[in-house]
C-alpha cells in the first residue's frame, strides 16, 4: 500500500475491475500468509472504515482517506415465534447498481438465518419498505407470506430482490434510495392450504390447511355490471398464480400480437404492477379464460372472431383505440380475501349471469 496524504494505492492489483468504484475502504490486520507459486494469500481481520475506494483498476484498487462512498441504510427486525426471540439488524452498503439489490437480499437473509438458526419447514410474513425517489410518494412497500419445506429465507427474499433490481436499474434516470426496512415474521412449521371448492351463488370456498381441518370461507363476489348473460367462468386462486396472458389465444390462433410493451414501461410503473400482484396468502376469484373448444368448429369460429376483434381495433382512430384498453382494464375486475395460510393451487367454478 502506498499512502501520499490522503490518497492510497493498494493491492498491486484489481479487486473486480470495475473502473470507477464506490467501495468502503477499511483498514486490517494481516495474521498470516500463505505462499504460492503464482501468488500467495494474506489472512486478515477488517477493522474500521477509513476512507473510500474510487478506482478498480488493472493495476490496483485506490481511493481517499476520511471520505465515504454514498451508503444505503438497510435495517432488519426479525420475529421468531418457535423460538421465542426476535432482533433486529443494521447495516450500511455501499451504491454500486451491480451489488446493491443483491447485498440488500444477502443482509435480509443473514438476519432470518442468525434469528431462526434452522433449515427446516417454516412460514415468514415479510414486510419490506423502500424510500425512493423512483416510486410516486418516495415510498415503495410489499406485503407477502412464504413457505419452504427447507430454507424459507431463500425464497422470502425475492420480491425484494426484485424492487431493489427494478429501482437501481432504472432507465430514465439515476435512482436515490434512502434507507430500506425489513420486518420478518417466522412461524416453524407449513401454514399453506389448498383450496377444495367453491359455490358460486354465495361464493362459499373450502379449503384444506396442512394437516388440519376443512375450513369454510365465505367471500364476497360482485359480478361486473357489464358482464353479459350466461356463463361466467371463475378462477379462484392463489395470489401467487399468475393467470395465462391473454394473448396467447391470439398467437395460437396465427394472429399478429401486439409488440412487447414491457421496454416502454418506466420503473414506476413496473414498481406499481409489484406492489399489486396478488399476495401468497390471497384468495382471489377473478373471471376465468372461456373453456377449451371442443371441436375445430368452435376454434374456427373463435379464431374469426378474434381476427376481426383486431381488425377493428387497427381501424380505430388511436384516442379511440386508447379507450378501448382503458375499458377492457376497467371490466378486468377481481376480489380478493386474505386468508391465514399460503394458497397453492387454484379451481376453476361456473357461474350463470341473468337480467
Amino acid at each position: 500500500t502506498a499512502a501520499d496524504g490522503k490518497n492510497v494505492l493498494a493491492f498491486g492489483h484489481s479487486f473486480m475491475h470495475k473502473g470507477n468504484v464506490n467501495y468502503f475502504m477499511t483498514d486490517a490486520d494481516v495474521i498470516g500468509t500463505i505462499a504460492g507459486q503464482s501468488n500467495g494469500v494474506k489472512i486478515a481481520n477488517i477493522g474500521s472504515v477509513i476512507g473510500r475506494v474510487n478506482q478498480d483498476r488493472e493495476t490496483g484498487v485506490a481511493g481517499i482517506l476520511g471520505t465515504f462512498p454514498t451508503s444505503v441504510p438497510v435495517q432488519i427486525h426479525v420475529k421468531d415465534n418457535a423460538l421465542g426471540t426476535e432482533e433486529t439488524f443494521g447495516a450500511q452498503i455501499a451504491y454500486d447498481e451491480d451489488f446493491l439489490p443483491i447485498l440488500s437480499g444477502s443482509v435480509a437473509y443473514a438476519a432470518m438465518s442468525r434469528v431462526a438458526d434452522s433449515l427446516g419447514s417454516s412460514t415468514a410474513h415479510v414486510r419490506f419498505a423502500i424510500r425512493t425517489n423512483a416510486y410516486e410518494g418516495g415510498l415503495f412497500e410489499r406485503r407477502n407470506m412464504y413457505y419452504s419445506p427447507a430454507d424459507v429465507g431463500q425464497v422470502a427474499v425475492t420480491e425484494l430482490l426484485q424492487a431493489m433490481n427494478l429501482i437501481v436499474t432504472n432507465a430514465e434516470k439515476e435512482s436515490d434510495v434512502i434507507d430500506v426496512n425489513v420486518d420478518v415474521e417466522l412461524d416453524a412449521g407449513r401454514e399453506t392450504a389448498l383450496l377444495v371448492s367453491a359455490t358460486p351463488d354465495k361464493m362459499t370456498v373450502k379449503i384444506r390447511p396442512y394437516r388440519k381441518a376443512e375450513e369454510t370461507l365465505s367471500i364476497p363476489y360482485q359480478v361486473p355490471k357489464t358482464q353479459p348473460t350466461g356463463t361466467l367462468n371463475l378462477d379462484i386462486r392463489g395470489g401467487g398464480f399468475v393467470p395465462v396472458n391473454p394473448l396467447m389465444l391470439l398467437a395460437q390462433a396465427g394472429l399478429e400480437v401486439p409488440d412487447d410493451e414491457e421496454k416502454f414501461k418506466s420503473t414506476g410503473d413496473r414498481l406499481r404492477e409489484l406492489a399489486e400482484q396478488g399476495q401468497n396468502n390471497e384468495i382471489i376469484i377473478a373471471p376465468g379464460a372461456a373453456p377449451a373448444p371442443t371441436s375445430e368448429k368452435e376454434m374456427k369460429k373463435r379464431m374469426k372472431a378474434a381476427a376481426k376483434a383486431s381488425e377493428r381495433a387497427a381501424k380505430e382512430e388511436p384516442e379511440k383505440r386508447v379507450t378501448l384498453l382503458a375499458d377492457r382494464k376497467k371490466r378486468e375486475e377481481k376480489e380478493k380475501f386474505f386468508a391465514p395460510y399460503v394458497i397453492e393451487n387454484v379451481i376453476h367454478a361456473t357461474l350463470k349471469v341473468e337480467r
